[in-house]
C-alpha cells in the first residue's frame, strides 16, 4: 500500500472516530440532555482520574464540563491524526518519513509517538464517557454499547497498534528479508495487510450485530416521534418518579434525500465548530 492510500485510510479513521463520538451523543439525547443527565447522577467518581493522573489533571465536574472534556479529548485525536497524516505525506515525498523504522532521524518515529499518545487519551476519554453513561446506553433500548465500542476501537486503534507492533518486530530483526525481492519492510507490510483483511471479515460480522438496523425500526405502536415534535419521545423527559430516561431515536417527518444526507454527514461543520470551541 503506497503512501497515498495510507493517507486516505488515516483520514477516514479520524472521520470514523469523530462520527462515533457524535453518534453516542445523539443516542444519549444530544449535548443538553446528556449534560443534564450527567449532572443529575450525583457521582463524582466518574470525573476523577485516579492517583497518577489525578495529580496533574483536575477532577471533571459532572455535567457539561465532563461531557465537553470527553468530547474534546476525542476531537484532539481527529486534529492530530489529520495533521500527522499530512506531515507523513510531505515527509514521504521528501524521503524523510521512513515508515516502520524506529530511528530518531526519521519522521515516522516522532509521528508514531505523538499519534500513540493522542490515541491513548482519546480512548481514555471514550471509556470515561462509556462508564458514565452505560446505564442510559442499555435502557430503555439496549444499544449494545460494549460491542459498539469494541468494534470501532478494534478497527481504528487495534489495527494501528498491531501495525506498530509488526514494525517493532521488523526493527529488532525478528521479521527479516524473505528473498531478494521481498525485503523486511515488504514482509512487515504484507503481514499487516493480510491480518487486516482477515480481521475485517470478523469485524464486519460483528458490526452486523452491534450496529443492527433493527434498532431503528419503527411502527405505529412504537413511542417514536417526528422531528416536528422535537425529535424525541417522552423518554427524553424526566418520568413521574423524577428519574432520567434516555431518549429514543429521532425520526424525520420527511425522509432526507440521499445526496443531502451524505453531504450533511461528511461535511464536518459541527466538528470544526467544536474544535474551535476547544
Amino acid at each position: 500500500m503506497d503512501i497515498s492510500h495510507n493517507v486516505l485510510k488515516d483520514l477516514y479513521e479520524a472521520f470514523v472516530i469523530q462520527s462515533f463520538l457524535y453518534y453516542l451523543v445523539e443516542i444519549l439525547g444530544g449535548e443538553d440532555v446528556l449534560s443534564r443527565a450527567l449532572s443529575e447522577k450525583g457521582e463524582t467518581r466518574h470525573g476523577e482520574h485516579g492517583k497518577c493522573l489525578g495529580k496533574c489533571i483536575p477532577t471533571w465536574e459532572m455535567g457539561e464540563e465532563f461531557m465537553l472534556q470527553c468530547k474534546h479529548g476525542v476531537l484532539q485525536y481527529v486534529v492530530i491524526k489529520t495533521f500527522a497524516t499530512i506531515f507523513a505525506f510531505l515527509l514521504e515525498l521528501c524521503g524523510l518519513y521512513g515508515e516502520g523504522t524506529f530511528n530518531t532521524s526519521t519522521g515516522y518515529f516522532y509521528l508514531a509517538a505523538v499519534t500513540n499518545f493522542s490515541q491513548m487519551w482519546a480512548l481514555y476519554c471514550l471509556i470515561k464517557l462509556f462508564y458514565a453513561t452505560k446505564d442510559e446506553l442499555r435502557k430503555p433500548i439496549d444499544w449494545h454499547p460494549v460491542g459498539k465500542f469494541l468494534c470501532v476501537k478494534g478497527v481504528v486503534f487495534f489495527t494501528w497498534w498491531q501495525g506498530v507492533g509488526i514494525y517493532i518486530l521488523q526493527a529488532y530483526g525478528i521479521i527479516s528479508d524473505a528473498n531478494q525481492h521481498w525485503k523486511a519492510a515488504d514482509v512487515a507490510t504484507g503481514i499487516q495487510d493480510y491480518l487486516v483483511c482477515v480481521e475485517m471479515l470478523f469485524f464486519a460480522m460483528a458490526h452486523t450485530y452491534t450496529f443492527t438496523y433493527k434498532e431503528y425500526i419503527t411502527d405505529e405502536d412504537s413511542p417514536f416521534t417526528s422531528a416536528d415534535d422535537g425529535g424525541y419521545n417522552s423518554g427524553s423527559e424526566d418520568d413521574a418518579d423524577g428519574s432520567y430516561r434516555t431518549p429514543l431515536v429521532r425520526r424525520l417527518s420527511t425522509p432526507m434525500h440521499f445526496s443531502r444526507a451524505l453531504w450533511s454527514s461528511t461535511l464536518p461543520t459541527e466538528t470544526l465548530s467544536d474544535i474551535y470551541r476547544c
